[in-house]
């Protein structure tokens, strides 16, 4: 007969998917890398005052807390996993990095107060008026993304 058999056990299943983890694992922190090299170069500048590579650092650092929490939760509540999720981190990671470019471009165009001379007073008076511009922006692209992300939760891959 033209029947075949393919036999199936958990131990293979466990296998395959350790496998595929560890080769998407590899991708993500490569992807991390040349991302943290890219946004270093673009936020870098020859004065140590107008350089943003510690945001960089920090950003990075926030999007792969968001994304560990994110499997955590999903997984605490029973969410079903498929292939879109295995491209979850890499889409985090771009979203992510995108609202460090937000914020630092509106930081840029906020400027600093004419009356005041102290280094500090100058930060403490730019970044929440920065932070209130840029808020707006990264509410609303936040927002359009969750509402992507739980439409794409209901999605059957086969």
């Amino acid at each position: 007969s033209d029947s075949k058999v393919y036999p199936y056990s958990f131990g293979i299943q466990q296998e395959e998917t350790s496998s595929n983890i560890q080769g998407d694992l590899r991708k993500l922190i490569f992807g991390f890398f040349l991302l943290f090299l890219y946004a270093g170069f673009v936020f870098s500048s020859n004065s140590q005052i107008h350089s943003r590579v510690a945001m960089v650092l920090v950003s990075l650092i926030a999007i792969a807390l968001a994304i560990i929490s994110s499997f955590g939760v999903a997984s605490m509540i029973g969410q079903k996993w498929n292939q879109v999720v295995n491209l979850l981190p890499f889409l985090l990671l771009g979203l992510g990095i995108d609202d460090s470019f937000v914020i630092v471009d509106i930081l840029k165009k906020t400027p600093a107060p004419l009356t005041m001379t102290d280094a500090e007073d100058i930060v403490m008076s730019r970044v929440p008026r920065t932070m209130a511009r840029a808020g707006a922006s990264i509410l609303v692209t936040t927002l359009t993304d969750m509402v992507a992300f739980f439409v794409g939760t209901s999605t059957i891959l086969e």
